[in-house]
Formats: structure tokens, C-alpha cells, sequence
């Protein structure tokens, strides 16, 4: 028994930190259960993004990388939606594991993931934060993190999908300025690969440059012995670099890919862009005004987009009982420690941290300042995002919990020089007093807030009378404890405050293929091609509704014709009288009708028959076995792309743009194999190319890490 009991605590001596860690996590989920038992679900974008992983998962499962998304506005090329996710994100192996390894049922294993993908990011910012300050602050900070909305927002946007990759960034460059270690290099290209992986990576690229900007403020004179540091990394490990800087330039591609669709507008995103001239039916996309790209956004529709700062404050101080998942909260410990911190003395590192925050802050205001009009009209990637609300979530809560875990080592060796500690424990006092006087001013404060300061209080005081040591487990329980405790409320109200909505099942349509199309008119339309889009704008939604019942339509005859609004007016026409004419381009010069003698109205597929059977479907491709005694006009109402192609009894076939914005292909009498396929050869071999390089990168980072852990060596530039 005495053994038994030895062993606990030495273990628990030698692990405490990972220990509390650990508890923390788990007292995380406790406080999220509703979402992790299925009581509340997803929301806002959540659900959105739900169905992304969805499909991306399910079809690798199946072996099939998902270039083109059927299920979207007519098809779509899915470009836009694997960059809203990055799939090359290592990461998202733990997904496939659990749903496809171990047969976890899908929405479990994603909030599983979730929860696990944002725990990573807690461990990466507690690593940041050790790297800049000591074990105890940085715990503190993996705390402040942990239990803020920065976690809640995995059920409601994509912010974490940012937040995570981007702490990890942070803590690798840092790591490897300070040692110039390989492995750091590594997870610093791996953190770069998932970054420019997303379609808008203009965030980070925001803050990385307005970080190295107040860096360069700060440190001028630092650059050029650092300079040389990098110059002899780079000379010293060449192939490592030429590697890590030809993933990175990979990495790039798809992103400029999507670019280039939406510059040649073949894709549309007239909910984001808002640039469209709706004054008059048709003219939106083909008389619109000028863009770039159909991704860019309009400036005016940024608006109130900014962060504003008397919202943020009146958030943070309000009652947590009608928090919503959205509201901004922290522990009121950040608070006392800023306060406590005033008077300080300010290093070069706080100062270089306070003109990155304030630098990014103006940028954030969007157009309730001068500067980001002006970087909008001259920096081209800031045309092509809005919100900047989500810096919030992704810089602005860690930013402020790294200063946190900063000034808090800063008043604990202030604490250790006091000799006479008297003085400084009448200004502890006079903080915290006024600070519980501000929050009666406010009103509606739970006793949880009471009690954060009054433990805060019995923290320093300790510190001062020597109670306690700085980084002791009774310490870092007792700052565990003041914002566990506050937490717990702002995380009841969430939850409280959060609507019940249905459980989502993963969006359907992967595997069997769908005979009838939408039977509904997609009015506010997200993301789309442009043909489909000018359909939605230039014809009757009724017809429209009548014409994609169907997904598959043979006729007997087609009519070449050309691209302007009279031609949707032809189109209207012909589906309104139900005829059995199908238009192709103008330029097109073969056969235009299937028989002498042809039915009034077209044959529309209804199912399988003997005639007629699908024998595969996958994202992107689909193949049908036809039987006709006479050769037809086969129209298939997914969206027209140039990258298709179809193949008939194995040969290329002519594709026409049918009806404007679908396939089409005439199919010869007798007995038949059609398949159309999209592809994208130069995406499809890029996309493997970067997976399978972040796994790669992603292991080499951990055999080195272990290498370094248990076999030690000076493998490192000295700093």
C-alpha cells in the first residue's frame, strides 16, 4: 500500500502539469455535454461545415477524391468547399479513423474530433506560451484558452478549423527561432501547407505580416544577426529547404485554381460578392459590374463586419445567464492580471505584442477607418474577405490570453524581488476592490464572478506572504480553480441559452444516384456556375421547378442557338410547352434531330428499366448502360463544366452545354455504356501530392520530436 501510495505521488509529481491538463479537457466536455449527448446540435455555419467533412470523408472512404459536388446549386466544381476545410489537413485522419476505422457512427465521431482537433489547439498554445514565459503562466494561458468561446465555436463556424493551425504556426516559428531546430522548420511548413490550404488564407497572412511588421518595429536591430542564422539553416540543410519550399509553393495552387474559376467566371458566389446588379431581371451576371473574380466582395458589404469594441465590452461584463454561444467571455483573472500589470515595466516583447494587437486591431475596424478602404483598393486580397469579426476568435482572445500568462510571470517575479511586501499588498487590495465595484456597477453578476476575484486575491496574497510558490501544484490548482469556477456559469448560460435543434444526418446523394433533381427553385443561391445561376435569374421559378423534377431527359431533337437573354426566353418558352427540343451552343453543326417523326414532348428517366440502368455513380463520374432502337439526345442536369468529358462504349464523345447550363450528349441507337467523368488530372495528382506530404511532414515531426525527447543531441543553431 505504502509503495502504491509513493508511486501516485511521484507521478504525480513529475506529470501535474499534464495531469491538470487532462482534467481541465475533461471538465470541458462536462461542461459541453449537451452538444456531445446530443441535446443540442450544430448552427449558423456549423451544419454547413458538418456536411463538408461529410462528404470529403465518406468519399475517401469509398476511394474517390470528390473534385466535383452534384448535390450543390445544379453541380458544382468543389473546389470552394474543399477549401473551406483543407483536406490536407493531417488532422482529419483521426476522422477517417474513427468513422471508417473503427465504425463510429459520423456525427459522433465528428464532434469527437472536434473536441479533439481543439484540444490540439490548446496543447499548441500552452507550448507557445512556455516557450515565451514559465510552466505555470503557460498553463494558465492553456486554461484561459480552454475555457473561452474559442472552443464553443466548433458548434457554431469554422473559426477553430483557423485558430488551430494558426497557434501552431505561431509556436513553431518561434521554437525555431529560438533553436533552429529541423523539426520546428517542419511543423512550421506543415502549419503553412494547412494555412494557404483554405480558400481564404488572407487571414493569416494578415496577421503574420502585421506581426512581422511590429517585430520589425521593435527588434530592427535583431534582423541582421538573425538573418544570418537563417541563411546558415538554409545552406546547411538545402534539401530540407528546396522540400518545405516546394510544398509550400503547392500548397498555393489549388487556392490560385479556385481564383482563376472565379475570375473566368465559371463559378459564382453572388451571396458572398453582393456586387450584382440586381435592378433588373438578367442583368445580374451578364451586365454586372466589373470584378475580378466572382469571389471578391464589395466593400459596402462589409458594413458593421468590424470589431467593435463597446459591443465586445458590453458582451464581456454582462450576465452569463443569457450568454449566447456567440458572446464574448473570458475569466475576469485576464482582467485583474491587465490591471495588475499596469504598473510593470514594459520590455520589448510586450511592447512588440501591444503594436501587433493595435496594428490588427485598426486593420479589423473594417470601414470605420481610413486604413482598411485603402488596403482594400491596393493589397488584391483584401477584396476577397469580409468578417473580420472572426479575428476575434483566431488572434484576438489568445492574444489577449497570451498577455495574460505574461504579465502573470511578470507579477510573480515582481512579487519574488518585494522586500517589504506591504505596499504592493495595499495596491492588490485597491485592484481588486474597484475591480468588484466596477462589476456592481454592471448589475447581474454571478457569485461565480465574486468568487474569481476574491481566489485571485488569496492567490496573490499567498504569492507575497511566501503561502505558495509560483508553478507549486497548489499554485496552478488554485488558478485552475478560479477559472473553472467562472467558466462553469458562462458555459451553463450557453448551453441554456442554445436551441434545441434536430440531430443532422450526413447529407445523402454519395453513393446512389438521384433520378429526380430539385423540385424546389434555390432562390438565394451561394455558390454555383454561372449558367445556372442566370438560369435562376431569367426564368420563371414555376417552370423551373416543373423542368429539374428530372434529372435525366432524352430528346428527339436539339436546335442550336446562341447566349444572350433571348435564348433563356427561347428556353422558358420550350420548357413551358414541354417540348421535345433540347438547345446546344450556336456553334454547334451535327445531328439535329434523332427521326423524321418525333413525340411532341421528351422521355424523361424515371428509374431503372430495361432500357435504361445506372451501374455507377461517385462524385465525379457516373456511368449508364442505354438501349434505343433509334439514337437520342441524352440530357443530364448537372451543371456543364469543361472539364467533363464523356466517353460512349469507351470512346470520346462530343459534350454539348444542353439547355444552356447542362450536359449533353447524343447517344447512338442500340445497345450502349455513357460515362461521363470529370476530369482534372493536374488537381487530382496535386491534391494526393499535398495529403499524403502532410502525413509525411506530419511523422517526421513526431520521430523527430521522439528522437529529441529520448536521444538527445545538438542538432541547433545556437540561438
Amino acid at each position: 500500500m505504502n509503495r502504491c501510495i509513493g508511486f501516485l505521488q511521484r507521478f504525480w509529481r513529475e506529470h501535474y502539469i499534464g495531469l491538470l491538463m487532462i482534467a481541465a479537457f475533461g471538465s470541458w466536455i462536462f461542461f459541453c455535454r449537451d452538444f456531445f449527448f446530443g441535446r443540442k446540435w450544430l448552427e449558423v455555419d456549423a451544419p454547413a461545415y458538418f456536411g463538408h467533412f461529410a462528404y470529403l470523408i465518406k468519399r475517401f472512404m469509398h476511394g474517390d477524391y470528390p473534385l466535383w459536388f452534384p448535390m450543390e446549386s445544379g453541380g458544382v466544381p468543389n473546389e470552394f468547399y474543399l477549401r473551406r476545410i483543407c483536406e490536407f489537413n493531417p488532422a482529419y485522419g483521426v476522422l477517417l479513423f474513427l468513422h471508417w476505422g473503427i465504425g463510429v457512427d459520423f456525427n459522433n465521431a465528428y464532434l469527437v474530433f472536434m473536441a479533439f482537433y481543439f484540444f490540439l489547439g490548446c496543447c499548441g498554445f500552452y507550448l507557445l506560451c512556455r516557450a515565451l514565459t514559465d510552466r505555470q503562466s503557460a498553463l494558465t494561458g492553456f486554461f484561459f484558452l480552454l475555457f473561452s468561446p474559442v472552443g464553443t465555436r466548433i458548434f457554431f463556424c469554422f473559426s477553430v478549423l483557423l485558430a488551430v493551425p494558426l497557434i501552431w504556426f505561431f509556436y513553431f516559428f518561434t521554437a525555431w527561432n529560438k533553436k533552429f531546430r529541423v523539426k520546428d522548420f517542419l511543423g512550421l511548413t506543415l502549419c503553412v501547407i494547412i494555412l494557404f490550404g483554405t480558400y481564404l488564407p488572407f487571414y493569416f497572412i494578415t496577421i503574420a505580416s502585421t506581426g512581422l511588421l511590429a517585430s520589425a518595429l521593435v527588434y530592427g536591430g535583431g534582423w541582421t544577426r538573425l538573418s544570418q542564422n537563417y541563411r546558415q539553416f538554409f545552406l546547411r540543410y538545402k534539401w530540407v529547404t528546396a522540400l518545405c519550399g516546394l510544398l509550400v509553393f503547392a500548397s498555393i495552387i489549388p487556392g490560385y485554381r479556385f481564383w482563376q474559376l472565379g475570375k473566368n467566371k465559371e463559378i459564382m458566389l453572388p451571396a458572398r460578392q453582393k456586387a450584382l446588379d440586381t435592378a433588373g431581371k438578367g442583368t445580374a451576371v451578364l451586365s454586372g459590374p466589373r470584378v475580378e473574380s466572382s469571389a471578391q466582395v464589395k466593400i459596402q458589404s462589409l458594413g458593421e463586419q468590424g470589431v467593435l469594441v463597446p459591443v465586445l465590452a458590453q458582451q464581456l461584463f454582462a450576465d452569463m445567464s443569457r450568454a449566447r454561444i456567440s458572446t464574448v467571455f473570458f475569466s475576469y483573472f485576464v482582467c485583474l492580471l491587465v490591471l495588475l500589470a499596469v504598473g510593470l515595466k514594459t520590455n520589448r516583447r510586450i511592447g512588440m505584442l501591444l503594436i501587433w494587437f493595435f496594428l490588427l486591431f485598426v486593420i479589423a475596424q473594417n470601414t470605420g477607418t481610413p486604413v482598411y478602404p485603402f488596403l482594400y483598393k491596393h493589397v488584391f486580397f483584401f477584396k476577397y474577405f469580409r468578417n473580420a469579426y472572426h479575428y476575434i476568435w483566431i488572434f484576438f482572445l489568445p492574444m489577449i490570453f497570451l498577455f495574460g500568462a505574461i504579465f502573470l510571470q511578470e507579477l510573480c517575479r515582481g512579487i519574488a524581488k518585494q522586500k517589504r511586501p506591504f505596499a504592493f499588498l495595499v495596491y492588490l487590495v485597491a485592484v481588486h476592490a474597484g475591480f468588484v465595484i466596477f462589476l456592481l456597477s454592471q448589475g447581474n453578476q454571478s457569485i461565480t464572478a465574486y468568487l474569481t476575484v476574491i481566489l485571485s486575491l488569496i492567490f496573490f496574497v499567498l504569492l507575497c506572504l511566501k503561502k505558495i510558490q509560483p508553478g507549486s501544484p497548489s499554485a496552478l490548482l488554485l488558478i485552475f480553480i478560479m477559472i473553472f469556477f467562472q467558466s462553469a456559469a458562462a458555459f451553463q448560460g450557453f448551453s441554456k441559452n442554445y436551441p434545441d435543434n434536430w440531430r443532422l444526418s450526413p447529407p445523402g446523394g454519395f453513393d446512389v444516384f438521384n433520378y429526380s433533381g430539385n423540385t424546389g427553385t434555390n432562390i438565394n443561391i451561394y455558390y454555383s456556375t454561372t449558367k445556372y445561376l442566370q438560369l435562376h435569374e431569367n426564368i420563371d421559378p414555376g417552370i423551373l421547378k416543373k423542368y429539374f423534377a428530372d434529372n435525366l431527359v432524352f430528346y428527339d431533337r436539339v436546335q442550336p442557338t446562341g447566349d444572350g437573354i433571348k435564348d433563356f426566353k427561347l428556353l422558358e418558352s420550350l420548357w413551358r410547352k414541354d417540348a421535345n427540343v433540347a438547345l446546344v451552343p450556336g456553334d454547334y453543326t451535327g445531328e439535329t434531330v434523332a427521326a423524321p417523326f418525333v413525340p411532341a414532348h421528351p422521355q424523361p428517366v424515371t428509374g431503372d428499366s430495361f432500357a435504361f440502368q445506372v451501374t455507377h455513380f461517385d462524385s465525379n463520374s457516373v456511368t449508364f448502360k442505354i438501349k434505343s432502337g433509334v439514337s437520342k439526345f441524352l440530357v443530364y442536369n448537372d451543371a456543364f463544366d469543361p472539364k467533363w468529358v464523356v466517353r460512349i462504349n469507351g470512346r470520346k464523345a462530343p459534350l454539348l452545354r444542353a439547355n444552356l447550363a447542362f450536359k449533353g450528349v447524343w447517344v447512338p441507337a442500340g445497345d450502349n455504356v455513357v460515362a461521363f467523368r470529370y476530369e482534372d488530372p493536374f488537381r487530382f495528382w496535386i491534391g494526393c501530392f499535398l495529403i499524403y506530404a502532410a502525413y509525411a511532414v506530419l511523422f517526421a515531426v513526431c520521430w523527430l520530436a521522439c528522437r529529441d525527447k529520448f536521444f538527445p543531441k545538438n542538432n541547433h543553431f545556437p540561438a
